[in-house]
């Protein structure tokens, strides 16, 4: 599906999908570093993920902004949350999973839950300029742990 490697964390490191073999994940797609309507999500998501991953259920933000202007916004923002680049090639990741707006070029604002065999159980999507409930992911996250 994908050549590796295929996403970069925000240090700019290679990022696979087989380090998430047998563990329930998250992934948020995030439309853009720095804009009002992703730095509120970015904060209400960074502490779920907090506990999320304490419970052994890693959520990564992803978005096709650069690792270097991600870094700078976990920076900004004071976050801990694993931010994933989907930079280059531009928003391939993004695709894969139909969370990718070909009109302006970034990831839509879709949340996904995938199972510890990676199937995804679970999806959300919300318009460009609302905010998801990051509540109704954890609890989502959850279910498919359990």
């Amino acid at each position: 599906m994908f050549a590796e490697p295929y996403l970069r964390d925000h240090f700019g490191g290679a990022f696979s999908l087989d380090s998430l073999s047998g563990v329930a994940h998250a992934f948020v797609f995030l439309p853009g570093a720095f804009t009002p309507v992703c730095t509120a999500e970015i904060g209400e998501l960074d502490g779920y993920a907090k506990q999320l991953a304490n419970e052994g259920m890693p959520v990564f933000g992803i978005s096709c902004d650069s690792p270097q202007v991600l870094n700078h916004w976990r920076e900004q923002t004071g976050i801990t949350l694993p931010l994933l680049s989907d930079f280059w090639p531009h928003g391939e990741f993004s695709r894969a999973f139909n969370a990718f707006n070909e009109e302006d070029g970034r990831s839509r604002r879709v949340s996904l839950v995938r199972g510890p065999h990676g199937c995804v159980t679970w999806r959300d999507e919300a318009p460009l300029s609302e905010a998801r409930n990051m509540a109704r992911l954890a609890s989502a996250l959850r279910a498919v742990a359990e």
